[in-house]
């Protein structure tokens, strides 16, 4: 939503990482590409619950590195030659967006409490609809998404990258600009 707002207000196209790697499993196999397949079963509410936190969280990395080919030639591309966009998603893992060498990226991470986080999970009752365990797996996704974003303070921290804290209650134009100010170098972040 911040990236469709951000989008707009620059006129940028936005791409989505997700998007990416539903491309890229699709033109590939789990015998090929295991890791891009990482995060993908079956039943993915099952995948939750039958899964620790620290699973998750190492499938989810090995994922986000595995589809960092992908999303490195659409940046360049972009970057380059094609019209600008915003690419956003998760996947976009600071230590590897820091090695681009491309003067026409700019990078910024977004962080929101835990308990945002949690509440929107619990907003989307289809999304957990119909799982064994309905609260473990809340629970475990959330811890999953809130580790993550440790990970993601950490290396945004140490490669001295623009983190974005927001409070949850910004709407999506008031994210977006607190984004692009960062982006400028004017924001205290």
């Amino acid at each position: 939503t911040v990236a469709r707002a951000t989008a707009s207000q620059v006129g940028y196209s936005v791409i989505a990482t997700d998007d990416l790697g539903a491309a890229a499993r699709g033109v590939t196999n789990r015998a090929i590409a295991s890791d891009l397949f990482a995060m993908r079963a079956e039943d993915y509410r099952e995948y939750y619950i039958t899964h620790s936190v620290d699973e998750l969280l190492e499938h989810a990395q090995r994922s986000h590195r595995a589809l960092w080919p992908a999303i490195e030639a659409v940046v360049h591309e972009h970057a380059t030659w094609a019209s600008p966009a915003i690419v956003e998603g998760w996947a976009l893992l600071p230590d590897l967006v820091a090695k681009l060498d491309l003067s026409r990226v700019a990078a910024v991470w977004v962080e929101v409490p835990d308990s945002v986080l949690e509440a929107r999970v619990r907003a989307t009752p289809d999304f957990y609809a119909g799982a064994s365990n309905p609260e473990l797996m809340i629970r475990r996704f959330t811890q999953r998404s809130v580790d993550f974003g440790l990970i993601l303070r950490a290396q945004t921290s140490a490669l001295h990258l623009p983190l974005v804290r927001l409070s949850g209650a910004e709407t999506p134009e008031e994210a977006s600009q607190a984004l692009l100010l960062a982006v400028r170098g004017r924001a205290a972040v």
